[in-house]
């Protein structure tokens, strides 16, 4: 007894599956950038507006950027702070160094002190304990949901457009 398959249609499934990959990755990378303007907007209103961390000066809510990449392995998004050397540390937590202040812009360093104005040249600084705020990694997880629907619906619209 002999057993005969015969598959319709799997010139139209193979071409499907070969345009797939190239097709879900310009669906992704549409979504993601959209993903990313979305996730930058929430840490800097949601996690850097007083809620995780005090706005100073704004640098670093600033700093927040996203990036769209293709890769060897498919499309990357990154959001993080660019270009502010203390973002680790006020998401990671640490400790500083000891260090020396001095003036930058002037020739003596000038505050009040104990309700004293006070000058000096320059101040020993002991160090600080910063605590980690995880306005990065509780953004994440607050929108983990919203990512993988993101995610779920390019690779349905990509497969669907193949």
């Amino acid at each position: 007894m002999n057993l005969t398959i015969t598959i319709k249609g799997d010139t139209e499934l193979t071409s499907k599956f070969g345009n797939y990959p190239s097709t879900v990755n310009e669906i992704m990378a549409l979504r993601f950038q959209e993903l990313g303007d979305y996730l930058v907007k929430y840490v800097q209103d949601e996690k850097l507006s007083g809620q995780n961390l005090e706005r100073r000066t704004g640098k670093l809510a600033d700093s927040i950027t996203s990036s769209v990449s293709d890769t060897s392995r498919g499309v990357k998004l990154e959001v993080g702070p660019k270009g502010v050397e203390y973002a680790a540390i006020q998401e990671r937590g640490g400790q500083t160094a000891a260090h020396q202040i001095v003036p930058n812009k002037a020739n003596m360093l000038h505050f009040f002190w104990h309700g004293q104005e006070v000058f000096f040249r320059s101040v020993n600084h002991p160090g600080s304990k910063i605590n980690a705020t995880h306005y990065m990694r509780e953004t994440l997880e607050e929108n983990r949901g919203y990512i993988q629907s993101v995610v779920a619906d390019a690779i349905n619209e990509g497969w669907d457009k193949a």
